[in-house]
């Protein structure tokens, strides 16, 4: 009986040793649970703290990108710039510090994406205000694109910040209900050994009565053991339960007897059963020092918040009294300070820049009272900020009651969206262009004076009037088309050439009313590239097309089309002369010329057939007549050379003067050598070898002459026509005397040739083949002649030639 006695107390002690190492397994199992826990919150805190950091650098940015596209103040680069350094750093981060794989997804896949097209976005708006102009980029602003970057960053932030919520609070839960089934499992492991102790008690009764009363002390300081740790285990679970940053306890000595991880930051583990006080003289009598008393005197919760000099660092301190000393938690706030110091005077740098911008500045609250006006909206306004701060807008203008920017900013603020509008305030003469942004404070208002622009632009629309009162005055048809080739202008004689009234041709494509069906496909194509090409300004020439009107009729008429460009738009307009009688006078000039080029061709085929004539009856007469007489006399000396002898010397010179007139047809029929010889020179020829050969005097004058004008053409022609009219002198003048004379200036040159000779009626002279001839060759250069004759008075021939620069001109 006693063996079994003892090995129920044993094995109830067994079970006993079982219950004290799960509770200590469990509670260290607990305690390591917790720690996590402790370590998600303070990581939720970070991550709450990076992305509110993450929100206020997007906001610099949004700032600093808008404030320099608005003002082109490159002081707004500075912030810009070290937001996105702020963006990459906290993205980071964030990136490192979240743990979850959902939020985690959320993070990478969407919010580090938006906050790269932010950067992007901005870096672009910087660019285009400085490669092209401020508006550009102003309408980048106006296009809302930047503002829905940083709206979707803030709700991811919030969605993230939700969701990490959700994750410690189910972190918290789960280990709440771990907490519980511990407290289940512990009350359990009791009642099994109350079970024990009381069979072991009715054993001890049944069998041991004399022992009762030590059973029973037994049990009692059993049962006083349990509840201590009940009780221990309830303080030791509030208190872990409050944790969320680093704590330490002191007891009531102010000896260190617990330090968590955070707090061993700041106190090295060797602290643990020393005095605060001692280990940290420097902090004593100081405000620490009062609030650890004031808490350990008054057995109340204090609170203290405050710079370390010791630590160098800002503190956030909860100190909770306990029935053994302190229980202390505190959080290191020093880039919470820092961050809202940095704030403080970002607002106020971003007040001097507000001041410095051009444009008048103006900020209300929600109800449109005065909060800020920088100088400018003071000069603007005529009145000084003191006496408008705290006052409504409609209080100072109440007749802008109703206005268009009275309905603009009730839109911003009910809306809570970006307005812009121009309005025209009439007490003031002010023309103003508001832009309005909404915030949590109110508005913030940008209001520029655009009084100037807005005159000149009336004073536009007077010109614009004059300009169509002129344009309808056209007596070409004038018609304007927008970048679209739609009609927008059709002037008085356009309607009268065409037959269309403005009103019903207005609006429709240019191509598909006046031009011919069959080629209006080609047409559109052509005016499209023409209205599109950013080079061309204008046609580069004149252009004869045909057109068709109303009743179908085609015509032809000049088109030259001219791009307009105005301060808002371009458009192009297309001056049309209708040329129908110029075209009739051409075809009946081409008929002419038809007819003359038929007549100068027979005369010229009738002059080479004289030509030809004149050249035989040279051979025959002369060179053939010499031949014949030195072959007769060549004949009497091969029959009988000694005899005749004397012959030879005759033959001899036959032959010479054969030569010497052969000589002399070649030099009239073949072509000089024109890029060797001046003009002046083969005048020279054609007197020596012509005139001087009959015996006719020469004489050559140059008044003022320069021949480098002539082409070797022109050079050529007026050689043949020297040519010409000494063969005419030679044959009909009977003159004695020729004078040459050659002169020239910067667009023509001019030969005349005068004769001494029996003259003619100017009739005759202009009926002749010689002078038709001439008149043939200048006419391919454009060239002139001048005849002055009569009879018994000589000849005088003057022909006029343009120079090639000025030929090439015309």
């Amino acid at each position: 009986m006693k063996l079994s006695i003892r090995s129920s107390i044993l094995v109830t002690l067994l079970l006993f040793t079982i219950l004290i190492v799960s509770i200590v397994y469990i509670t260290i199992r607990r305690t390591a649970t917790l720690k996590d826990t402790n370590q998600e919150v303070m990581y939720s805190e970070d991550i709450r703290y990076q992305l509110q950091q993450l929100l206020l650098a997007v906001l610099d940015n949004e700032t600093g990108a808008r404030g320099y596209v608005i003002t082109s103040n490159e002081s707004f680069l500075e912030p810009l710039y070290a937001s996105e350094r702020t963006l990459k750093s906290y993205s980071s981060q964030l990136e490192h510090r979240i743990q979850n794989p959902a939020i985690k997804s959320i993070f990478i896949d969407s919010l580090k994406p938006l906050l790269s097209k932010r950067i992007v976005f901005s870096r672009l708006m910087i660019k285009t205000t400085m490669l092209h102009n401020s508006d550009a980029a102003r309408d980048l602003v106006a296009s809302g694109v930047g503002k829905r970057y940083t709206d979707s960053i803030r709700l991811l932030g919030i969605k993230i910040n939700a969701l990490q919520n959700t994750f410690l609070q189910q972190k918290r839960s789960n280990n709440e209900q771990a907490l519980r089934q511990m407290n289940v499992f512990l009350f359990s492991m009791l009642f099994i050994i109350f079970c024990l102790f009381a069979v072991i008690f009715r054993w001890i009764v049944l069998y041991f009565k004399k022992q009762k009363q030590t059973e029973e002390e037994l049990e009692e300081k059993v049962q006083k053991k349990t509840k201590e740790v009940l009780e221990g285990e309830v303080r030791f679970r509030k208190m872990i339960e409050q944790i969320s940053d680093g704590f330490f306890t002191l007891d009531i000595n102010w000896r260190f007897t617990y330090i968590n991880a955070n707090a061993a930051q700041l106190f090295d583990q060797s602290v643990i059963g020393k005095n605060i006080w001692e280990c940290f003289p420097e902090t004593s009598g100081g405000e620490i020092h009062t609030a650890f008393q004031q808490a350990m005197n008054t057995q109340k919760e204090v609170f203290y918040e405050g710079y370390s000099s010791y630590f160098k660092r800002w503190i956030e301190i909860s100190i909770y009294p306990a029935s053994d000393g302190l229980v202390i938690y505190f959080r290191d706030i020093t880039e919470k300070r820092l961050a809202e110091i940095e704030a403080q005077r970002s607002r106020e740098q971003y007040k001097t820049l507000i001041e410095r911008i051009s444009d008048a500045f103006i900020a209300v609250d929600h109800e449109f009272r005065y909060t800020f006006l920088n100088k400018q909206a003071e000069e603007l306004i005529h009145k000084p900020a003191d006496e408008l701060i705290g006052k409504t807008v409609w209080e100072i203008f109440p007749d802008a009651v109703g206005s268009d920017t009275f309905r603009a900013f009730e839109k911003a603020m009910k809306e809570q969206v970006y307005v812009t509008n121009t309005d025209h305030y009439p007490a003031l003469d002010l023309w103003q262009e508001n832009h309005i942004y909404p915030s949590s404070d109110g508005l913030s208002v940008f209001i520029r004076n655009i009084t100037k622009l807005k005159k000149n632009e009336i004073a536009a629309r007077n010109s614009e009037e004059i300009r169509r009162i002129i344009m309808n005055s056209s007596l070409d048809a004038i018609i304007c088309v927008d970048n679209s080739n739609n009609i927008i202008f059709w002037n008085n004689q356009a309607e009268s050439l065409f037959g269309w009234s403005f009103d019903e041709i207005k609006a429709k494509p240019f191509h598909e009313t006046i031009i011919p069906t069959g080629y209006r496909k080609f047409a559109e194509k052509g005016i499209l590239h023409f209205l599109h090409s950013r080079n061309a300004e204008s046609l580069d020439r004149i252009i004869e097309t045909t057109v068709v009107n109303r009743d179908g009729k085609e015509f032809p008429v000049e088109f030259f089309a001219l791009k307009v460009l105005t301060d808002n738009n371009s458009f192009t307009c297309a001056y049309i002369r209708d040329i129908s009688k110029r075209k009739e006078l051409q075809q009946q000039l081409i008929r002419q010329q038809k007819k003359t080029a038929s007549e100068i061709t027979a005369t010229a085929i009738d002059a080479q057939e004289k030509e030809r004539n004149a050249i035989g009856q040279e051979l025959h007469d002369n060179i053939n007549q010499l031949l014949a007489g030195t072959k007769l006399l060549l004949q009497m000396i091969q029959k009988n050379p000694e005899k005749h002898t004397q012959y030879l010397t005759m033959c001899v010179d036959a032959i010479n003067q054969v030569m010497n007139e052969n000589r002399r047809i070649a030099h009239e029929m073949v072509t000089p050598f024109l890029s060797q010889e001046t003009l002046v020179d083969l005048i020279y020829k054609i007197a020596n070898s012509m005139l001087a050969f009959v015996g006719i005097d020469v004489e050559v004058e140059l008044n003022n002459f320069n021949e480098d004008g002539l082409n070797e053409k022109q050079k050529l022609t007026l050689y043949r026509i020297a040519q010409e009219q000494c063969t005419n002198i030679i044959k009909y003048a009977n003159a004695s005397k020729v004078i040459f004379s050659l002169a020239s200036n910067e667009e023509s040159i001019r030969l005349t040739i005068r004769d001494d000779g029996d003259g003619m009626t100017t009739k005759a002279a202009k009926e002749g083949i010689g002078l038709k001839n001439i008149a043939s060759r200048l006419s391919v250069y454009n060239g002139t002649m001048d005849i002055i004759t009569s009879p018994g008075n000589g000849f005088m021939l003057s022909v006029e030639l343009q120079t090639e620069d000025m030929y090439q001109g015309v």
